[in-house]
C-alpha cells in the first residue's frame, strides 16, 4: 500500500478515538507497506508523539531491512521489531 500524509492522519485519528485508556500496546504490520517518503516519515513522528498513552510498539516488517530502520528511526528507538 501506498503512504501519504493524508493516510497516516487518518489511521492516527481512528487510533486516536480506540485509544481511551491510560496506556496502550500498538502493533503496526508493515509487511507489505513500501518505503514511506519524507513527509510521511515526519508525519508518522508527529503522530506518534500525540499518543501520550502509548507503552509499547511491535512493528512487522517481513524481511525487509530497510523498512526495519526506517521504522526505528520514526519511532526514535522506541519500537521492537519482528520479522
Amino acid at each position: 500500500p501506498e503512504q501519504s500524509v493524508e493516510s497516516v492522519r487518518s489511521v492516527f485519528e481512528r487510533i486516536a478515538a480506540l485509544a481511551s485508556r491510560d496506556s496502550m500496546n500498538l502493533v503496526v504490520d508493515l509487511s507489505e507497506a513500501s518505503y514511506p517518503t519524507a513527509k510521511v516519515r515526519e508525519c508518522l513522528r508527529e503522530q506518534f508523539s500525540r499518543l501520550c498513552a502509548l507503552q509499547r510498539i511491535v512493528v512487522c516488517t517481513g524481511s525487509n531491512e530497510s523498512l526495519s530502520m526506517a521504522a526505528k528511526f520514526v519511532l526514535g528507538g522506541r519500537a521492537e521489531s519482528l520479522s
